[in-house]
């Protein structure tokens, strides 16, 4: 019979789930009671079903959303702000839908159910997104914690992404931006943008590197249509 047993300490309010059964015992702390709930149903359904006295050694009994919680506890305060922001939603998403599968019976054709799911209504790149943080919880399920033999998200492709939209600036566009780099005063900054936008226009820039960054040239002023750029100093 499984007792749940509720206990409060410095990392806050934890779950320890106490099983007896034939004269063995066996226990384990959960971050939430669902998960102690989920885990001792399993344990006490195993060894129902195997006729043992309760889960032998070596027999994988941690559940998706155990990995889940302990990544959110361990790993993902060391990521930055925006990250956790982004995989603490995920997570929550993929616990709702997969946090009562067993690791060791969780296959890559069910989370390709729910990629597809997801792609009905979310973007390649967001969907992508969502695999990515399962990715990392089970990467470390099975390098740092030794939960899971094998991560199923190998044979599970990521969406083909749309490359983003180019779009280059009008030659109204370019005047304008090298006057206010020119306005600026400040021939570093002069000296990159003149570069990059040479670079869009190189079949109609001569570009004189050897002139450009001469040391004895106080002024040079590459062509560009009939816009010049002065770089340099007085």
């Amino acid at each position: 019979m499984a007792t749940i047993v509720t206990r409060k300490g410095k990392r806050g309010v934890r779950y320890q789930v106490r099983i007896h059964r034939h004269g063995m015992k066996q226990s384990a702390t959960f971050a939430t009671r669902d998960a102690a709930r989920t885990w001792a149903q399993m344990v006490e359904g195993y060894a129902a079903a195997h006729g043992a006295g309760l889960v032998p050694e070596g027999v994988a009994m941690h559940t998706v959303a155990e990995a889940i919680e302990r990544y959110r506890r361990e790993v993902l305060p060391r990521k930055g702000p925006g990250t956790q922001q982004g995989y603490d939603g995920h997570l929550r998403w993929w616990r709702r839908r997969l946090g009562s599968t067993l690791l060791a019976d969780l296959r890559s054709s069910e989370i390709l159910v729910h990629r597809d799911r997801l792609a009905r209504h979310k973007s390649p790149a967001t969907v992508n997104r969502y695999l990515a943080s399962l990715s990392a919880v089970l990467s470390a399920a099975m390098l740092d914690w030794e939960w899971l033999e094998a991560s199923p998200m190998a044979r599970v492709r990521a969406l083909p992404e749309p490359q983003g939209r180019v779009r280059y600036l009008s030659d109204e566009e370019r005047v304008r931006l090298l006057e206010a780099v020119q306005a600026s005063h400040e021939p570093a900054l002069a000296v990159v943008v003149w570069l990059a936008v040479a670079a869009c226009k190189q079949d109609d820039v001569g570009l004189q590197t050897a002139t450009l960054f001469d040391p004895h040239s106080v002024r040079t002023k590459p062509p560009l249509g009939s816009q010049s750029l002065q770089i340099g100093s007085d």
